[in-house]
Parts: C-alpha cells; sequence; structure tokens
C-alpha cells in the first residue's frame, strides 16, 4: 500500500508534530520526589515506643502525627503539610480541616498523636511554616528507609544504678543515668545528644552529635571541634562538640547539670571510661 496516500505531507508532518508531543510529555525533563510509604506505618493498629519515635527527626516527627489525620483524607491549613502530603502517591485530600471530626481516630491513634506530641515537645517542638522550610529533607529520609541509619536497632536500657546503654546495631553507648539527657535523630547519619533542661530554658542544652562517615571522608577534620569515637568495617564515627554556650548561664542548678553531662560528653572523643568501667562508646562486632 502506497504510504503517500495514507500519510499525506501535511498529515505526516502534523503526525510527526503530534509524537513530538507525546513524547515530551511522557518524557518529562524531571520528576517531583514522592513518598511511597508512611514515616509510621502502624500507627492505626498499635502504640509506638519512645525508642522508635526517637529514629524520626523532629519535622518527621512533626509530619508522623499529622499522617494520622492525613491517612483519614483530611486536608491542612499548613502549607508546608500541605506539600509534603500532597507528594505522598498514598494521599487523598478530602475533608476539610474544619470540617474534620477528631472522632474519627480510633483510639490508638489519638494515643500515638498525643505520644508523638510530648515527645515533639521534648525535643523542643519544630516551627512549621518557617520560611525556606524543606520537605525534601523528610520526603528523603522516609525514602531511604531499609539504607543504613545510625540509630538502627535503637534501644535506651538500664545497665545498672549509675549508667544507661543506648544501644544500636552499630555501636553501644554508656550515658550516666537520671542527668535529664536525651537523643535527636538529625539524619541517617547523624544523630545528638543534648541536655533536656538547657532545651527547655531555650538555650539548646546541645552537648555532642555523632556521625557515620565513610572510610575516605575526611570532611569532618574541617569542624573547629570534633574527635573519633571509634570504627567498624564500614564506617568511623566522629562526635562534634559546641563552642558557645548552650546552657543558661544565670542558672547554678542548669550550668552544674550541663557541665557534668559535657564532661562526660567529651569521653566519647578519646573512648575513655566514664567513670562507670565501660567505656563510653564501643563499636559492636559483627
Amino acid at each position: 500500500m502506497n504510504a503517500k496516500k495514507l500519510f499525506p505531507k501535511k498529515g505526516c508532518l502534523a503526525i510527526a508534530a503530534l509524537f513530538a508531543a507525546l513524547v515530551v510529555f511522557a518524557l518529562p525533563a524531571f520528576a517531583e520526589p514522592s513518598v511511597h510509604a508512611y514515616l509510621l506505618p502502624e500507627a492505626d493498629s498499635r502504640v509506638y515506643g519512645i525508642d522508635e519515635l526517637r529514629l524520626l527527626p523532629v519535622q518527621a516527627l512533626a509530619y508522623a502525627r499529622n499522617e494520622i489525620y492525613a491517612r483519614h483524607g483530611r486536608k491542612f491549613n499548613s502549607e508546608e503539610l500541605t506539600d509534603y502530603f500532597n507528594s505522598c502517591d498514598w494521599y487523598d485530600g478530602v475533608i476539610s480541616a474544619s470540617d474534620f471530626d477528631e472522632d474519627s481516630l480510633s483510639d490508638v491513634e489519638q494515643e500515638n498523636v498525643e505520644k508523638i506530641l510530648k515527645f515533639e515537645k521534648r525535643l523542643g517542638g519544630y516551627a512549621l511554616n518557617e520560611e525556606g522550610y524543606d520537605v525534601s529533607k523528610v520526603i528523603d529520609f522516609v525514602n531511604s528507609r531499609g539504607g543504613y541509619n545510625i540509630l538502627s536497632g535503637l534501644k535506651v536500657s538500664r545497665a545498672d544504678d549509675t549508667t544507661v546503654n543506648i544501644n544500636t546495631d552499630h555501636f553501644v553507648i554508656g550515658i550516666p543515668a537520671n542527668t535529664g539527657w536525651e537523643i535527636e535523630a538529625i539524619d541517617n547519619r547523624t544523630f545528638a545528644i543534648f541536655y533536656v533542661a538547657s532545651r527547655e530554658s531555650g538555650f539548646g542544652g546541645w552537648l555532642a552529635s555523632i556521625s557515620a562517615f565513610d572510610y575516605g571522608d575526611e570532611s569532618y577534620t574541617d569542624a573547629p571541634s570534633y574527635g573519633v569515637c571509634g570504627s567498624d568495617d564500614e564506617h568511623v564515627y566522629v562526635s562534634f562538640f559546641p563552642t558557645d554556650v548552650q546552657f543558661d548561664p544565670d542558672s547554678e542548678t542548669e550550668a552544674k547539670g550541663y557541665q557534668k553531662l559535657l564532661k562526660w560528653a567529651m569521653g566519647l572523643a578519646d573512648n575513655e571510661e566514664a567513670g562507670t568501667g565501660d567505656d563510653v562508646f564501643s563499636t559492636v562486632v559483627g
């Protein structure tokens, strides 16, 4: 059959133009990142433990708390939450915030909401809709699950009367008991340890951050105050320390509590004993 009869010259040009347009439509130059999983996938069936909540950065905790509502189709007045949940391919916002019925949450979901909010406040909270907010941090965090996480296997347990162990799949940290500390996930490779009283008084309370670096990556040497905690087969663990005041200098009680913990934290760098007979930081041998 003669192709010229089937596709006259003008028709060929039109079809070619249409095909080109379809190709451009089907193959965009870039794709917006999307979320395929929940931050807390079982929030509708069980109450999460504190150690599980500790695995989430505070920004992700704020999103996770609202995720419980989002799974019921709630819309959000917050631009930041709207941006995040619109990136979730499971999300279908159909109920306005004013029309949403709180009683539609189960007892388990309500308990999770309250528990997450309480822990958020302990970490200092997260302010939504701040200028320059970045939902991609949480998108990257949730989509990278299954890969390396410095706090994977986290379990905080009492070692003895004076020491609490922070156990993970990668290391164990022995920290003085009853001293008002807390840990905060920053991302999959970094977490921070801080003094709660100083965080609550608005002075930060940061004691140390610990990050996992791949062998060959020595970018940490640019930091003003750091020390190597230890290493395993894949990573070097480096602690970073504050160089400014992180407690209320007008509070003698707060200053004393912070400085006691800071003295302990500095032992992370050289793996000296914490006065308990155990190394402050020791890696787990696989």
